[in-house]
């Protein structure tokens, strides 16, 4: 479409786009149609997009399938014919693409739809995502006339903006919009409505909690997205960080009718790490212990382990098996008892707290039979035998996938010398 300045509504997104798997576009209508409407809406829909039609008020999402550009070529043909069995619009790892004319003939085609929609019942604003992973799109005039317009458009949302709504079609198209606008260019609302918490966390990573605190009189979802942000901004591995954490620790937990149950936990869940780094066991167990505590506290241990820290790894996993309320992730029963042992990082065999994770860990083995297998290794390293043979026999009476794996380590491992030996472990197998 040619430069001028009387387009009839904003397409944010216009212009040459490219499409990796899906295709989809957003449109708010002036008014919400009616049914009548709609129906001839959808009836005039390219087919590439006509699989996913759904309806949110005066916005319809309009979205194909996964393989868009299966149906991108079976709709529009080239003049070579080239169609989604020909090898030419194969990739190289035998993923398929129409050609560029096709795709070509899509992209016009969904702008005729939107100039034929806005007839029948007024468009407000088309918004189109661009697709990174296949090269983005070639903004049009179009595209960039609609950026100029957009403040012009805003009040149209306000709704939206008053209730601080988070999870519905509009507050999506909003945002997306909204992010197309310098971050210092925007209306206090709109800032406060793309950022939620922003100033405030950082008042509070500062060391001033005012602001923080001052956010309870707001509305829940904004609460949320708040605190939200505070925990993808405090870092854990962070002195500062932890120490104003554990100062305000009790402005914290104040939050816990003002958010909802998940934003809460994981708020407690930073809580606690941060009161574990600082080794302030008191404060510990002040913290509400969430559900997801064990898991948590499990990936920290997981990452450590990764690369090397073993001691670390081994205190995250026995302190949150010894004071938590375990884990839901079965995987870090395993991981405890694969860091104990002295054969995997090379620090010294501790009996008694070998005894009392095996203790905690068995308790959960049958649902994941790797357990009795690593329970083993630690058995062996204590030279308790017998006790190492019966966590064989349960391994294999519980379908361990690994068996094979399990049996030639028991076979050709030095470790496992002294345990081959004394027992006739080998003929379980």
């Amino acid at each position: 479409m040619s430069t001028n300045d009387n387009y009839s509504f904003l397409f944010i997104g216009a212009g040459k786009a490219t499409y990796f798997e899906f295709a989809g576009i957003q449109v708010v209508f002036k008014n919400t149609p009616n049914k009548e409407q709609k129906e001839q809406i959808e009836k005039c829909v390219p087919p590439p997009i006509g699989d996913e039609l759904y309806w949110d008020e005066n916005i319809v999402s309009a979205s194909s399938h996964q393989f868009a550009h299966v149906d991108i070529a079976n709709t529009y043909p080239t003049k070579d014919g080239f169609g989604p069995e020909d090898e030419k619009t194969w990739s190289e790892d035998r993923w398929f693409f129409a050609a560029d004319s096709q795709v070509d003939a899509f992209n016009n085609d969904i702008e005729r739809w939107l100039h034929q929609i806005h007839r029948i019942s007024p468009v407000l604003l088309a918004f189109r995502r661009e697709d990174s992973e296949s090269g983005g799109t070639e903004f049009s005039d179009w595209h960039r006339w609609s950026l100029k317009k957009i403040n012009s458009i805003l009040p149209f949302f306000d709704p939206v903006i008053e209730e601080f709504e988070y999870d519905t079609n509009q507050s999506y198209v909003l945002r997306s919009i909204l992010y197309f606008i310098p971050k210092e260019q925007l209306e206090t609302q709109y800032r406060e409505y793309l950022y939620p918490g922003e100033t405030e966390v950082q008042a509070f990573l500062e060391g001033d909690i005012e602001p923080l605190e001052a956010i309870k009189e707001q509305k829940t979802t904004y609460i949320d997205k708040s605190i939200e942000g505070l925990n993808r901004q405090l870092d854990t591995s962070q002195e500062a960080h932890r120490k104003v954490a554990i100062k305000y620790l009790d402005v914290f937990l104040s939050f816990k009718n003002k958010l909802s149950p998940k934003i809460f936990e994981e708020l407690c869940d930073k809580l606690w790490y941060c009161t574990y780094k600082e080794g302030d066991k008191g404060l510990m167990d002040k913290i509400p212990k969430s559900k997801s505590l064990g898991d948590t506290i499990g990936c920290e241990a997981w990452q450590a382990l990764t690369v090397a820290e073993f001691e670390e790894s081994r205190e995250l996993y026995t302190t949150i098996l010894l004071h938590g309320d375990g884990a839901n992730d079965l995987g870090v029963y395993a991981n405890v008892l694969y860091v104990l042992q002295k054969d995997n990082t090379g620090l010294p065999i501790d009996k008694a707290l070998n005894h009392k994770m095996i203790n905690i860990c068995l308790k959960v083995a049958p649902k994941n039979p790797l357990i009795f297998f690593n329970a083993c290794c630690l058995y062996v390293e204590m030279e308790e035998y017998d006790k190492a043979y019966q966590m064989v026999e349960e391994a294999i009476k519980h379908k361990y996938k690994d068996i094979g794996s399990m049996k030639n380590q028991i076979e050709n491992l030095d470790m496992f010398v002294p345990f081959r030996k004394k027992t006739k472990v080998l003929e379980l197998f």
